[in-house]
């Protein structure tokens, strides 16, 4: 089960770095405030490394990141870039791996863990983001294509453990 898990995972996180990279320049930073690709891109990435975290409650995104996310209505202190987002979905292989390392048990499997949408077990939760990730995924290939651009080549299952991100 974990190895498809991984396999399926890493192909959403590769989805979703490769959708990044083709979203035009020109779209990035426009839209609607929430609708912002540079947006809807980083709230993909911080809430597929916060369902990855071995502990959700002690979380800290890496800098330059904040927790605004935690904060309903708050954006964070200025738009991500792409390099940034790209930069922080490499480390989502390895959190990907750390975190079905510790799955390794039936005990820990079932584990309750407090999310911000109710308590779950932490294989849901690993699941919930994966449907997450391919839920933003498909937002922004929608704007790739409203932009007139190629969306990003569908990715059927990641190269795991290696993860090309």
């Amino acid at each position: 089960m974990q190895e498809a898990i991984r396999h399926q995972m890493g192909a959403a996180i590769e989805s979703l770095a490769a959708t990044v990279r083709a979203c035009p320049d020109t779209t990035w930073y426009a839209g609607r405030r929430w609708f912002q690709p540079w947006y809807i891109a980083y709230h993909a990435t911080y809430w597929l490394a916060w369902y990855l975290a071995e502990g959700p409650a002690d979380f800290a995104p890496p800098p330059p990141f904040t927790n605004s996310e935690l904060d309903e209505d708050v954006l964070p202190p200025r738009p991500w870039s792409r390099d940034e987002l790209l930069g922080w979905l490499k480390q989502m292989p390895a959190a990907l791996d750390a975190r079905l390392a510790s799955l390794g048990d039936a005990a820990s499997l079932a584990r309750r863990v407090a999310t911000p949408w109710g308590e779950a077990s932490a294989w849901e939760v690993v699941l919930y983001g994966l449907r997450h990730v391919e839920h933003h995924t498909g937002q922004l290939n929608l704007l790739v294509r409203s932009a007139g651009s190629k969306p990003a080549a569908w990715v059927q299952r990641s190269a795991a453990p290696t993860h090309v991100v």
